[in-house]
């Protein structure tokens, strides 16, 4: 016996009965999920919310960061202040909006989704769901360029070089097939 695969790609026509239980089971898993999410006890809120440039109060001071201290994420107001040229474009871009698209198709609450939605999922201080860190939706800065703590502490440090493979992570064959990284750096660059 010898097995295969068949992916299914846009070749072949979806039966609408079969998709309909796959689109039910979606939004029955998702509102599972959302449930838990809206139940939990409120723990360490993983974001210190939208803080105002170039140093919120909130970042530690270089003196109480260790190397087990997980800095906060700062979300994309963070940047504004001296990167307003790149805050313009991310405004206007589909990163910014990136969440929607997951509640258009009820999907906000599937970690297999989110990942690929917010900022800092499944890292310390990152995104848990939109409930308990509403502040870390959308692909905002620190998802492509990492953690802004330490460069808002110390602008000069080298911060934020992001490689196209980067881009790969998320823009994958089957999430993004129209995927063309230079075609879609047009729309982003900054």
């Amino acid at each position: 016996m010898r097995g295969t695969h068949v992916w299914l790609t846009r070749r072949y026509p979806s039966d609408p009965r079969l998709q309909g239980l796959i689109d039910a089971t979606i939004a029955r898993v998702n509102e599972a999920n959302r449930r838990l999410a809206v139940s939990a006890p409120p723990g360490p809120v993983a974001a210190v919310g939208d803080v105002p440039s170039p140093r919120p109060p909130e970042v530690p001071a270089a003196s109480d960061t260790g190397p087990t201290t997980h800095k906060p994420f700062l979300t994309s107001s963070a940047c504004q202040g001296c990167h307003m040229d790149a805050t313009t474009v991310y405004g206007g871009s589909a990163h910014a909006r990136a969440f929607d698209t997951l509640r258009q198709a009820r999907q906000e609450y599937n970690p297999e989704c989110v990942s690929c939605h917010v900022t800092g999922f499944n890292e310390p201080l990152g995104f848990v769901n939109a409930h308990q860190t509403p502040s870390l939706i959308n692909v905002q800065c620190e998802a492509c360029h990492g953690n802004a703590a330490e460069h808002v502490r110390d602008p000069q440090k080298p911060f934020g070089s992001v490689p196209p493979r980067r881009c790969f992570a998320c823009h994958t064959k089957e999430n993004s097939p129209d995927f063309i990284f230079y075609k879609y750096w047009q729309q982003i660059k900054h």
